[in-house]
């Protein structure tokens, strides 16, 4: 999560309308910093369901987001995928159409 700064300098510099995450270490305790790091934007965040603990700490395997820009809060909805490695939103109401961010093991 060290790369926020540049996410958020990247979002508005560029103008972002929607941008997908994937971070192993996005756990429920840092879940929502995504929804807090900027005024404009939102996010569904997927934190991972299962994470491991070693020396006094918890690290994710996996974890999933989605951030869009408040302009479109009228148009996302969010699509429960029931998993913790996908988050998904539907652009517009539109039932064929979904954007998805995936979280995969290489």
């Amino acid at each position: 999560m060290t790369a926020i700064p540049y996410l958020l300098k990247e979002l508005n510099i560029k103008h972002i309308f929607i941008c997908g995450i994937s971070e192993h270490l996005l756990l429920d305790t840092n879940a929502n910093i995504l929804n807090s790091i900027d005024k404009n934007y939102r996010a569904n965040t997927i934190t991972c369901a299962n994470p491991a603990y070693a020396n006094g700490r918890y690290f994710g395997k996996s974890g999933v987001a989605i951030m869009w820009h408040k302009d479109l809060d009228n148009l996302v909805e969010i699509v429960d995928t029931y998993s913790d490695r996908i988050a998904a939103i539907r652009p517009g109401g539109n039932i064929f159409q979904r954007i998805m961010t995936i979280f995969k093991l290489s």
